[in-house]
């Protein structure tokens, strides 16, 4: 946080499909902050995994800077995330919202060929993978953010906004402020 209390580092956490990186494309522009996409860090040219080590000093670079709102919700980068953000927002959409979305929204690039993270693009082999394990995680994902949250609300640093609808997140921004003039 900075002086006045104001959030300054945000991390956004979900399951596949909740609206992560939506949310962070709007708080960038509201709030001026960098965005960073855990995603466009994880996943190299043709859908090549990035070392495990040189993710996790990727994002030890960006939590060294003193503003930034990054979405994505990687286990092996929580501990790092969680230590340095002041503000966690957790989009706790429930999965009859989160699975038609990231149908529509993954049928919509392979369509349109959207640019994905450096160069990639969805391609129809990819994407039922990932479908399955989207549907497979997302019990395992509110299982991890249900603890993180635990643990953190305990810790007076950081500001914990759990949505549990879509149109809440719209409203992130006030909920935010709110949660700046309690602290």
């Amino acid at each position: 946080m900075n002086n006045n209390g104001a959030s300054q580092r945000i991390w956004i956490v979900g399951p596949p499909g909740s609206g992560k990186t939506t949310l962070a494309h709007q708080l960038k522009q509201e709030l001026t902050l960098p965005h960073y996409e855990l995603d466009a860090l994880f996943w190299q040219a043709n859908w090549k995994k990035t070392d495990k080590t040189v993710f996790i000093d990727s994002v030890h670079e960006i939590v060294k800077e003193k503003k930034w709102v990054v979405d994505g919700q990687y286990s092996s980068v929580h501990h790092i995330l969680a230590e340095y953000a002041d503000t966690i927002i957790w989009l706790d959409i429930k999965r009859r919202q989160t699975f038609p979305r990231l149908m529509k929204r993954t049928f919509k690039r392979l369509i349109t060929r959207e640019k994905l993270w450096n160069g990639n693009k969805e391609r129809m082999g990819n994407a039922l993978q990932f479908f399955s394990y989207a549907f497979q995680v997302y019990p395992e994902v509110i299982h991890q953010n249900e603890k993180l949250f635990h643990k953190l609300k305990e810790e007076s640093h950081v500001k914990c906004l759990r949505i549990d609808k879509r149109d809440e997140a719209d409203q992130v921004l006030m909920k935010i402020q709110n949660l700046e003039k309690k602290g």
